[in-house]
């Protein structure tokens, strides 16, 4: 009873956190074009970022951890499936699966990369692949 609650509150708990990264970049989206001091900011972040986290060779790194992310996934999912293991795991890999499908078209589209918080949505998304990854991990390694 109490590893099911421990299980219950960690899906809660990255969920919230997720909403959370999630609002908050679209509240940016948002208000970059309604208020010029918001604008500003992200245009001025759009240009650090670009020169640092966000540099084309570090974009390809970012899609090939994506890739190999979505595999890794999808082998556990596929393996979980067959081996008939707990709803918890199939349900966290397939939460990673779509975190990391997100993640992986939002860097791949050049359609997204037009807005004009698109590098906070971009650090919004990739952290909620992280810890949907946590998530995966945290039930897999969880006896029982």
């Amino acid at each position: 009873m109490r590893k099911a609650r421990a299980g219950i509150a960690s899906y809660i708990i990255v969920t919230l956190l997720d909403l959370f990264l999630v609002s908050g970049a679209l509240i940016l989206q948002y208000y970059a074009d309604k208020k010029m001091g918001v604008m500003r900011y992200v245009v001025f972040m759009r240009y650090e970022f670009e020169k640092g986290w966000f540099s084309p060779d570090l974009m390809k790194l970012y899609t090939i951890t994506l890739e190999a992310g979505f595999i890794i996934c999808l082998v556990i999912l596929i393996f979980s499936i067959i081996k008939k293991k707990r709803r918890v795991i199939l349900q966290a890999s397939a939460l990673a699966i779509m975190a990391n499908l997100i993640g992986y078209i939002l860097l791949t589209s050049h359609r997204f990369s037009d807005l004009k918080a698109y590098y906070f949505i971009l650090i919004a998304v990739l952290s909620i692949t992280v810890l949907q990854l946590l998530l995966l991990a945290y039930h897999l390694l969880r006896k029982n």
